[in-house]
């Protein structure tokens, strides 16, 4: 169930309608990548050196983002176990160092059923630590103060991995790129101690791993989407109740049942520029840009003049599409 919280908004181009803030569902940033969802992880090799311990740790870390993606309730990604792949590496006794020949990949791939391989490099992790000195200021009594310097350490990690997800049907490397965190930790004699470099190290990776989720899934963002409240084309007089109870259903957080209301309304009251412009803005917290942008066109197509709050919604629904 999406949360909608709702709150009055300004006057617009048609009439003084509720703005909602919602759960929206995004297209993943790489279309491409997203489409393919049985999908495996092989270990990640490390700059040059050979696959090792840290290899395999770390795919577990790919592995077990990728399983976090629930989309409306389900797993979105379908994943082959860990001791499939480990079983089918040994019986076709592949090299582990070989496992970033593309061939190869993709023949296990199709060894184990999946549709997709995720592999790529782990690359070094990148420290620095300095020391600098803070002024301090102490004023035992009035009008005597002394100025004293402490010592403070300033520490910076940078997180670096490139994923390489290869089409098992093509053998084709449809999505790789280089992804990095970076992390800034200051502490002095006086106060709190910076962070560990441990604890850096773990948070800029799942910085960086829940940015690579949002490259090759779809993502829930929190958005504020304006509706139109106007019944101008709204035909009969129960179409019209329904229409402003479903708003009433979206300013008490329930978007679920006010779109559905909108939607049983449509066919008889096709030509109102609210009911499509509404059913606009629930296909876009929906995931649906492509239905969006049409519910979106035909509201423009209704209007005499341009609308401001339509206009913004054409460039969102066509910026998602290009996704």
């Amino acid at each position: 169930m999406r949360k909608v919280v709702a709150a009055l908004g300004l006057g617009l181009a048609i009439s003084c309608a509720p703005k909602v803030q919602t759960t929206a569902l995004m297209p993943a940033n790489h279309m491409e990548a997203s489409q393919i969802k049985t999908v495996t992880v092989l270990p990640f090799t490390v700059e040059d050196r050979l696959i090792g311990k840290e290899s395999v740790e770390f795919a577990s870390q790919v592995e077990a983002a990728l399983a976090s993606v629930i989309i409306d309730g389900k797993p979105y990604f379908k994943l082959i176990d860990r001791l499939t792949i480990n079983r089918v590496i040994q019986e076709q006794k592949f090299n582990m160092s070989g496992l970033v020949n593309q061939d190869d990949v993709a023949k296990i791939g199709k060894l184990v059923d999946a549709k997709g391989v995720y592999t790529g490099v782990l690359h070094p992790i990148k420290k620095g630590e300095d020391s600098y000195t803070e002024k301090r200021v102490e004023c035992k009594e009035k009008n005597r103060c002394i100025e004293k310097y402490v010592i403070c350490i300033r520490r910076t990690l940078t997180f670096s991995f490139t994923p390489r997800l290869v089409d098992v049907e093509t053998g084709r490397v449809v999505y790789s790129r280089t992804i990095s965190a970076h992390q800034v930790s200051h502490g002095c004699q006086d106060t709190s101690p910076p962070a560990s470099f441990e604890q850096m190290e773990n948070d800029a990776r799942q910085i960086a791993l829940r940015e690579f989720v949002r490259d090759v899934a779809p993502y829930y963002t929190t958005v504020t989407l304006e509706l139109m409240d106007s019944k101008d084309n709204i035909q009969s007089k129960e179409d019209k109740e329904r229409f402003s109870s479903a708003l009433d259903f979206a300013k008490k957080g329930r978007m679920d049942r006010a779109c559905s209301m909108w939607e049983e309304i449509y066919e008889r009251n096709k030509n109102s520029i609210s009911l499509n412009y509404n059913l606009g803005v629930c296909k876009e917290i929906s995931g649906k840009p492509a239905e969006a942008l049409n519910f979106y066109k035909k509201a423009d197509q209704l209007t005499k003049k341009p609308d401001e709050l339509i206009n913004k919604a054409l460039k969102r629904a066509s910026e998602l599409l290009k996704r």
